[in-house]
């Protein structure tokens, strides 16, 4: 696989923690370990917080485990139904056959399952208004015309360009819907469905995408490195404590929910580009590495561009030792929230 250009240079670190965002309008990042009960469960059943049933009795969407919505998200998290057809698109790669790529251009680009308030189709291409996910839109069009960076590459390459590119656009999504989701805390509007909670709900919705969103890769990386109930749990958690924390009004605990929120995406992103860091003699894997690393490059950018730089060579070269050493650097595991124990080191 041909390098591909850094992200580094946009500098958008702001935009991609932006739902990390303090009341002065400073972006942080808290480990997730940081805060004693930020990010407990059971915290969403305390006090006015309770996730109980709106008063009006709407629709609530079902929950999980860990997350129980207080408002309707069913048609956001449809976005999964599109993305399971672009992937069931993508996967005939595997077998060596070539990709419809107008089709699948026209399903990233238009959408379908899901719907705005409208009821216009909601689509991938457009999910999230900010300058980072414009930048990951960008590549993952310049994947589907085979153009740009990804001009001569493989289907098989340029299909994991795409799968992964969205994984990228949906932790952006949970990020830009706590942004809202502060604002209108600091504005005071509350209302479960269509206050700030309802924007948490769809954060959860996002997340979660009817089994095909970002949850089902934290599943995937914690099987990979034997960290069961830390990589899935931790975002759930903290969402639960920042729906709790929207529900009350309450902005500081909101701001911490939010953060760790935060964090925990990032987790998820280290470990994937960690994994696919190991990949010498595999294109293909290394692709997925590449489109992975896209969520956390600006971060790392910024606090070691000399580390950013390794891991970029690494993943075009597939040097892991040299990579692998970058992003465990201290300072970048900081930058991205992560304490020590979070880290993985084979």
């Amino acid at each position: 696989m041909k390098p591909l250009k850094t992200l580094a240079a946009v500098a958008l670190v702001g935009s991609l923690i932006v739902g990390c965002s303090t009341t002065d309008g400073g972006a942080t990042v808290r480990n997730i370990d940081d805060t004693a009960g930020a990010g407990s469960a059971s915290g969403a059943g305390s006090g006015s917080g309770s996730a109980s049933a709106p008063a009006n009795g709407g629709t609530v969407s079902a929950g999980d485990e860990l997350f129980t919505p207080v408002s309707d998200v069913s048609s956001h998290a449809a976005i999964g139904e599109d993305i399971a057809a672009i992937k069931a698109l993508l996967d005939v790669a595997k077998e060596g056959q070539p990709v419809d790529w107008a089709a699948v251009d026209t399903l990233f680009t238009e959408g379908e399952a899901s719907l705005e308030g409208d009821g216009t189709p909601r689509s991938m291409a457009t999910l999230v208004e900010t300058d980072a996910a414009a930048v990951v839109v960008a590549e993952i069009d310049a994947a589907i015309a085979g153009s740009g960076d990804a001009a001569g590459l493989p289907d098989a390459e340029r299909a994991q360009l795409v799968d992964k590119g969205m994984s990228v656009l949906l932790g952006l999504k949970v990020s830009n819907e706590l942004a809202a989701a502060n604002t209108k805390v600091a504005a005071g509007e509350t209302d479960r469905e269509s206050g700030a909670p309802h924007n948490v709900d769809e954060a959860w919705a996002f997340f979660t995408a009817d089994g095909n969103g970002l949850a089902s890769t934290a599943t995937k990386r914690a099987a990979d490195f034997d960290k069961d109930g830390q990589v899935t749990e931790p975002v759930l958690e903290a969402l639960t404590a920042a729906q709790t924390a929207a529900i009350d009004g309450d902005a500081a605990a909101f701001a911490t929910a939010s953060a760790d929120t935060q964090s925990a995406l990032n987790h998820i992103f280290y470990l994937a580009t960690f994994k696919y860091l190991d990949s010498a003699d595999d294109p293909i894997a290394r692709a997925e590495g590449q489109a992975f690393y896209w969520s956390i490059q600006p971060i790392v950018a910024a606090a070691a561009p000399d580390a950013d730089a390794a891991i970029v060579a690494a993943l075009a070269s597939g040097d892991a030792a040299t990579g692998r050493a970058a992003l465990n650097q201290p300072a970048v595991l900081e930058a991205l929230g992560l304490t020590a124990d979070q880290a993985v080191s084979e």
